[in-house]
């Protein structure tokens, strides 16, 4: 049977070099070093090192050796940092990233996570532009809409239905609206289309049906969407999370009601990695409890 600790020893001599430096990082005499890589070339029966004054050199066969004992030798670290990890106090900073129209109702989220741990700072970014998450050192993102990249991790928090709206300065004016097709007829709010337009997309009474919708304003900022339909520029598709309160309040109107947009998801987005920092775990878990029990609801305060 292999003995793991030898192996060990002979990854940390190919990486370090030389004996000198593998005696060093793992803290042994070299002669307990070489002795060690001795018998493991004996009981393989076969030599791993060229050695040489000044150099070692690998063999053919201590080639192929050591990518399995560097794996072994990684994964037992792995376990090791693992095991550590789960008794660690989750401390230090978490970036996190979310759309500018979730800004003013995450902080609720965040402040209980803070108070559970006071030793983690958030450091929170929004824009409605999709970041990259490893280049920007992004540990979390809240994100809506599905996930294209695979090399990413999305858990659901929960979905919504756009709504279509407008405020009634703008609708005392303008022209009827009893269906989609009325829409090309009126000035309307769109996130960031196409040079040629935008394509609107309904499932109503008489199934899914699409508009190419010239936008008077085309932006790629939920909030200025948002203000610009409650002050009266035009139709908008906004969130439910964001002009549903306006809505209840009079200052927007909910229109088209027999026809919907498809419903939207919430993800929380986060690099694929077997060992996440205690602190961003802490956060993912912390956060998807909440919304595991309370539903979108947190966010609607």
């Amino acid at each position: 049977m292999s003995d793991l600790n030898e192996m060990a020893v002979f990854a940390s001599v190919v990486d370090a070099g030389s004996f000198t430096g593998a005696a060093l990082k793992l803290d042994q005499p070299k002669s307990t070093i070489s002795r060690r890589i001795t018998r493991l070339e004996q009981r393989l029966g076969v030599r791993l090192l060229q050695r040489t004054t000044r150099a070692l050199h690998l063999t053919d066969a201590g080639e192929i050796y050591y990518h399995y004992c560097a794996r072994i030798a990684a994964e037992a670290q792995s376990a090791e940092d693992a095991i550590n990890n789960t008794k660690a106090e989750p401390s230090g900073p978490v970036k996190i990233t979310a759309p500018i129209h979730l800004s003013a109702i995450l902080p609720g989220l965040i402040d209980e996570f803070m108070a559970l741990y006071p030793k983690v700072q958030i450091h929170l970014f929004c824009n409605d532009a999709v970041l990259d998450i490893v280049n920007e050192g992004i540990d979390v993102a809240f994100r809506f809409g599905k996930l294209n990249d695979s090399s990413f991790i999305a858990r659901k928090l929960g979905s919504h239905r756009p709504i279509l709206c407008a405020a009634e300065s703008y609708l005392a004016s303008a022209p009827q609206l009893e269906k989609p097709a009325d829409l090309v007829n009126h000035h309307c709010i769109s996130f960031n289309p196409p040079p040629n337009g935008s394509r609107w997309n309904f499932e109503g009474p008489d199934g899914k049906s699409s508009f190419d919708i010239p936008p008077r304003l085309a932006v790629n900022n939920l909030e200025i969407m948002h203000r610009s339909a409650l002050a009266g520029i035009g139709v908008a598709i906004l969130p439910a999370l964001l002009c549903q309160p306006d809505i209840e309040a009079g200052k927007l109107r909910a229109l088209l009601p027999s026809w919907s947009f498809s419903s939207v998801e919430l993800n929380l987005v986060y690099p694929s990695s077997r060992l996440l920092p205690t602190k961003v775990r802490a956060f993912i878990d912390f956060t998807l409890e909440k919304f595991r029990s309370q539903g979108m609801g947190i966010l609607m305060g």
